[in-house]
């Protein structure tokens, strides 16, 4: 099935997206802002090109499409889907006491779930299983 093959790339790409968030957070973190959520607003924004690429041409092989189209509808999910995620890295910080690291990763898997779905039907009109 077509699907399965698609959350595959999906993974492989949200696990390099989540390796390059983490990383890019740590960094914006000790070396430019001293608040993580700052720092991982931006490194939520930047990771975002990287996965827009790779779900583009990658996950979900629709590279053919309108590029404006696609990435103004991509930036405004993952958007969304960056307040969700933030929100929830707050959440999991200031009520469980969770290290920063931690709670972003949790939080980025709890929300590609969603994205993923989004991101095929919505954004590259991936329709067949």
């Amino acid at each position: 099935m077509k699907i399965l093959s698609e959350v595959g790339r999906s993974i492989i790409v949200g696990i390099i997206g989540t390796i390059l968030n983490l990383i890019l957070l740590y960094l914006f973190k000790h070396l430019f802002f001293q608040h993580y959520l700052l720092a991982a607003l931006l490194a939520n924004l930047l990771t975002m090109v990287y996965i827009f690429v790779a779900d583009r041409y990658y996950t979900f092989k629709h590279g053919n499409g309108a590029l404006h189209v696609q990435f103004i509808k991509y930036f405004f999910i993952y958007l969304l889907s960056n307040i969700c995620s933030v929100a929830l890295l707050a959440f999991f910080v200031e009520f469980f006491g969770w290290h920063y690291l931690l709670a972003q990763a949790v939080a980025t898997t709890l929300v590609s779930f969603v994205t993923f779905l989004i991101f095929k039907y919505w954004i590259f009109h991936c329709h067949e299983w």
